[in-house]
């Protein structure tokens, strides 16, 4: 009997573990990041939702460290990234997203990242369209 509770207590270890997240590197980001196009699905500014602000606007990050911005095939902006970093013009409708982000969340078509500063906290959340 003690037998028989042992395995079943085992058994019931062995198969309750979760799997552990997948290893968030910037290698898994620049290789998901850098193919197709992605929208912007969620923006929050200190929770604030700002999503609709770029509404019908598609982001391409490409592999040189080049990003566009474009609605259906017009450009809208044009900026640089490294890993996290995004950089558009001081002038542009786009500079809110400036800055270093951490990442948080990365999957196959999404990605969550996230930028805290002194006075203000950014999620944004990607998806691959």
């Amino acid at each position: 009997m003690r037998r028989l509770l042992l395995l079943i207590g085992i058994a019931f270890l062995v198969f309750s573990c979760a799997e552990e997240e997948p290893v968030r590197t910037d290698e898994n980001l620049i290789q998901n990041l850098s193919f197709g196009q992605w929208r912007i699905s969620s923006f929050l500014l200190n929770g604030v939702n700002q999503t609709s602000d770029f509404d019908g606007k598609n982001f391409v990050f490409y592999p040189s460290g080049q990003s566009e911005v474009f609605r259906g095939t017009q450009l809208l902006g044009q900026g640089t990234w490294s890993t996290t970093v995004l950089t558009f013009s001081p002038d542009s409708e786009f500079e809110i997203l400036n800055g270093e982000w951490f990442q948080i969340h990365i999957v196959l078509n999404q990605i969550k990242i996230v930028k805290s500063e002194q006075d203000s906290t950014k999620e944004l959340l990607l998806e691959k369209l």
